[in-house]
């Protein structure tokens, strides 16, 4: 006989005796003899088992993992107690004595047979594989849901803050330049007052020291090498001060403007940064540029400053350019 007819014969004597009613099996009636002196609830609890487990190993496909002699022996086990409890099923409970002690023994032997095999433990003690697939499977699906959900909220929550934290950058970087503007301003106005200051005096302590030093030069007598070098140190030194403030406003001012012309960079390519990738059609080319643009507007703007002033003659164009405005004014003054 084949395996596959073993399997089948187990299948259906399984299936079979789960619909009838056992009950006979573990009547409590006085006259009964008890078998192996277990109590009636200790029987069911055999009887009730062995059939779950086999029924378990049905489900899952574990039976046709036994060696042949087991299947052997639980098929034959099985024909044999249908036969023997055909003829106790039909007995009134008060007239049963012994008579259920074959169907039951039986069935302790087929008991005995999944537990030697090692079915029990695959059954009892292994995780349950085929429902722990299902919830897995659950599980993926809901996880593939949420995943959808998410990714479309997601696309949303990008379409409507993108241009929100686009404006908001845009506004703050404007602020910060219009700040600096004031910052500008004032700078230029403290380097044309300084300016002009250093021109007054140092003609006037020109005048001054050759006085202190040869008041008879005044009359028109030449002055000597030596004392001209006397003169030029002394006016050095008291003009230092001076100078050093013209000098370190120029400085300033040519930071702030600057620093306006980096804000106000920043202040258009924030507001123009999310349409970078909707207006090429390679997204690649679109990512390139967006990156630099946010290097851009999140780069410190000390590091643009920094970048720019190792330009060739940055402070000189700068100086020239405050110069010119210096002599222009002073030759309105005058």
């Amino acid at each position: 006989m084949s395996t596959e007819t073993y399997l089948s014969g187990i299948k259906s004597n399984v299936e079979r005796n789960i619909a009838e009613d056992l009950s006979i099996l573990w009547s409590e009636e006085p006259n009964i003899q008890n078998w192996n002196a277990l109590t009636p609830e200790e029987i069911q609890k055999l009887v009730e088992e062995t059939f779950e487990l086999l029924n378990d190993a049905i489900d899952k496909n574990l039976l046709e993992t036994l060696p042949f002699n087991y299947l052997k022996s639980i098929n034959s086990n099985l024909n044999n107690f249908n036969t023997q409890f055909q003829t106790v099923k039909g007995i009134i409970p008060t007239q049963l004595r012994n008579q259920h002690h074959n169907p039951l023994n039986q069935l302790n032997t087929i008991n005995t047979n999944i537990r030697n095999s090692g079915l029990f433990s695959l059954l009892k003690l292994s995780p349950d594989i085929p429902e722990n697939q299902r919830l897995i499977q659950e599980q993926l699906e809901n996880i593939n849901e949420r995943k959808s959900e998410i990714d479309k909220l997601a696309k949303q929550v990008r379409t409507l803050m993108s241009p929100a934290v686009a404006d908001r950058l845009s506004t703050a970087f404007s602020k910060r330049k219009s700040e600096i503007f004031k910052q500008k301003v004032g700078w230029l106005i403290l380097v044309l007052v300084s300016v002009i200051i250093a021109m007054y005096y140092t003609a006037s302590v020109s005048e001054l020291i050759t006085g202190m030093i040869s008041p008879s030069d005044k009359s028109g007598n030449i002055i000597e090498s030596n004392t001209i070098g006397i003169i030029w140190v002394l006016r050095l030194l008291i003009l230092f001060p001076i100078y050093f403030v013209v000098f370190f406003a120029i400085k300033q001012y040519s930071k702030e403007r600057k620093l306006e012309e980096i804000y106000a960079h920043k202040s258009a390519i924030a507001e123009t940064l999310p349409s970078y990738p909707e207006l090429l059609t390679e997204k690649s080319v679109g990512d390139k540029i967006t990156t630099d643009a946010a290097t851009v507007i999140f780069s410190p703007a000390e590091k643009e400053i920094e970048r720019k002033i190792s330009t060739k003659n940055y402070k000189i164009d700068d100086i020239k350019e405050l110069l010119d405005i210096a002599s222009r004014i002073s030759v309105n003054t005058k």
